[in-house]
């Protein structure tokens, strides 16, 4: 690999972390973690979020104000590849999370969003659990990855009973 032009490294380790830093100019980017089920741990679903391949405009909305465009999210849903889980009352989202493949058995529960209205009600948890019992279900292996600095989420991942398995290092080269 030529030590020039930008790359991002991915890294697990100090050590990893010390070996490309003999080889390339590095600064610290970001980090994620990463979360998975105990395999003790039972999901239950909750029975007021609904498990679906279709999502109605206004979760489609609150998705993409996470950066998940409909023109991803519904080719993939169509697919089978991926389900939504959402809380609504009164036709209105309160809370929805995405699960969708990652690599054959190891799907990601991600795009968990709140309005802001409605956060700190336990919604959030609600959905996720419903997502992790929909997986557990289908005997697929469940993942959750967060941002460092974001500490709500890292929160719910453990109330939810998830466990962090690996923390990823972001470091780049520009």
């Amino acid at each position: 690999m030529p030590a020039c032009g930008n790359v991002v490294f991915k890294l697990a380790s100090d050590d990893d972390r010390n070996v490309v830093g003999e080889r390339f100019p590095i600064s610290r980017a970001t980090s994620f973690l990463s979360f998975t089920g105990n395999e003790h741990a039972t999901f239950v679903a909750d029975s007021e979020v609904s498990v679906s391949t279709s999502a109605s405009d206004d979760a489609l909305g609150l998705f993409e104000s996470q950066g998940h465009p409909r023109d991803w999210l519904l080719p993939l849903l169509a697919s089978d590849r991926a389900f939504v889980c959402v809380l609504e009352h009164d036709a209105k989202a309160r809370s929805a999370c995405i699960a969708f493949e990652n690599h054959r058995q190891i799907w990601e529960v991600g795009g968990v969003v709140t309005p802001t209205p409605h956060r700190g009600r336990g919604f959030a948890a609600r959905v996720v659990r419903t997502a992790l019992a929909e997986l557990q279900r289908r005997k697929l292996v469940a993942r959750y990855q967060v941002n460092e600095d974001n500490l709500p989420s890292i929160r719910l991942a453990t109330s939810v009973g998830l466990r962090q398995f690996l923390q990823l290092t972001h470091f780049r080269t520009w």
